[in-house]
């Protein structure tokens, strides 16, 4: 179900376990690529991996699926301002 999986990345996230949060949310992303929150989460646990290129790539993904996601918005404006 979406939303246990997206609590158990949530709770990946917040144990610092951003390897095993980025392969759950990609799972959710498979069953529901248009999920702008998933996209939000992937772009979260790759900032965690400090992988900012694959980060900003979910973030806009997320906006580009609901361009009222302020959250993302704020996150890839961060991205942005770290590959600058």
């Amino acid at each position: 179900n979406m939303a246990a999986r997206r609590t158990l990345v949530t709770l990946y996230l917040s144990m610092n376990e951003a390897v095993l949060a980025q392969k759950e949310a990609q799972k959710l992303a498979q069953l529901n690529p248009t999920d702008a929150a998933t996209w939000r989460v992937i772009g979260a646990a790759a900032l965690q991996n400090r992988n900012v290129t694959e980060a900003n790539g979910a973030f806009q993904r997320a906006v580009t699926h609901d361009e009222n996601d302020w959250r993302s918005y704020l996150a890839l404006g961060d991205t942005f301002s770290i590959l600058k």
